[in-house]
């Protein structure tokens, strides 16, 4: 196209339209750039500053579709009028919303006293203003019909064809919502599938997980019953142990009195060791008294009896004989004069004078 084309626009919304994302601007600019970027450009400001950016009397079409209020619409048109050529058009948007503080229709009423209007009511309403005085043919003549006849005529063809297009919009938006539609539900089943495949582990891995929470809780009834055994266990060694300590503490006093009476019995044998027995003793009074008593040459029988009486004394086996342990014996004098030869002459003789000699 031998042509140049801007849109205007902060693409931040209004009070009618509402605010608008980021994502409106960003997307209609990869739309229009990749289709229209070569003869079209978009200039997002307001529209009061981007109208110095023109030079009077340069604009041939005019689309204004700003905020709907019936000032803001003269604002718009006398602030551009300037701008446009003697074969301008200019267009006007909503001009069949007559809802809230919408004036569109208003000023394009007012706009039929200057110049050829005409308006088409379908789709909220679109007016159409011949400004230029060089204005195509083609405007001029839409702009100038009267009869109502022709004017319906004019305005059922366009909303056919509007309605025509608009159906085949919808339809191609209905097949590319389809489209998505369709994807997201291959998308949707393919999840679905993925979801259920990790269900079917989930309820495999907990399946596993109850086996072994199962395993577990038998090891910890059977490691409780052990821990309860051990329990016992311990108790009847801690028992066993304190009765082996008391034991062991009467042993050593046991043994702390046996080494008082080790030590006791040691003074005493080393005192015995360093003075001779009475019961040695004795018995050598024994031997050498029984040993007189039947000594040659003979004695008299008095004196060899008090010997044989003092030997009885000192025999060792008398504490014997009297608890019965050795056979009770004849008297030693008696023994001892049995024993004996008898006296010859010089004997008695002897016998006579010893026993002088022992009075």
């Amino acid at each position: 196209m031998a042509t140049r084309c801007y849109a205007v626009d902060a693409w931040t919304g209004d009070p009618h339209s509402g605010a608008y994302e980021e994502d409106v601007y960003a997307d209609l600019k990869s739309f229009h750039d990749k289709r229209y970027g070569a003869f079209s450009q978009l200039l997002r400001t307001s529209f009061d500053d981007a109208c110095g950016a023109f030079a009077d009397r340069t604009i041939d079409l005019l689309h204004i579709d700003g905020y709907h209020t019936y000032e803001s619409v003269r604002h718009d048109f006398d602030t551009w009028r300037p701008k446009l050529s003697d074969q301008a058009i200019v267009l006007f948007h909503d001009t069949n919303e007559r809802q809230a503080d919408f004036g569109v229709w208003r000023f394009l009423a007012e706009l039929k006293e200057e110049v050829p209007v005409f308006e088409f009511l379908h789709a909220h309403g679109l007016g159409i203003a011949a400004v230029g005085a060089r204005a195509p043919e083609a405007a001029m003549r839409l702009c100038g019909l009267v009869a109502e006849t022709e004017i319906a005529a004019a305005r059922e063809r366009f909303a056919f064809l509007g309605a025509r297009w608009e159906g085949v919009r919808e339809k191609v938006e209905m097949d590319a919502h389809a489209g998505r539609l369709h994807a997201h539900a291959q998308a949707l089943e393919a999840a679905l599938h993925e979801k259920e495949a990790q269900a079917q582990g989930y309820r495999e891995r907990q399946a596993d997980a109850e086996a072994r929470l199962r395993g577990l809780e038998t090891v910890i009834a059977e490691r409780t019953a052990q821990a309860e055994a051990s329990r016992s266990e311990r108790q009847r060694l801690a028992t066993q142990l304190d009765e082996l300590h008391q034991a062991f503490h009467r042993r050593l006093l046991e043994l702390d009195r046996s080494e008082a009476l080790k030590q006791h019995f040691g003074r005493q044998l080393a005192e015995a060791r360093l003075r001779p027995s009475r019961a040695s003793v004795d018995l050598l009074k024994y031997r050498l008294l029984a040993l007189l008593s039947r000594s040659s040459p003979p004695l008299s029988r008095r004196i060899t009896a008090r010997w044989a009486k003092s030997a009885q004394k000192r025999d060792p086996r008398r504490s014997l004989r009297e608890i019965g342990l050795v056979p009770a014996a004849q008297d030693i004098p008696a023994r001892v004069a049995e024993a004996r030869p008898a006296p010859t002459e010089t004997a008695i003789a002897i016998d006579e004078n010893k026993q002088t000699f022992g009075k």
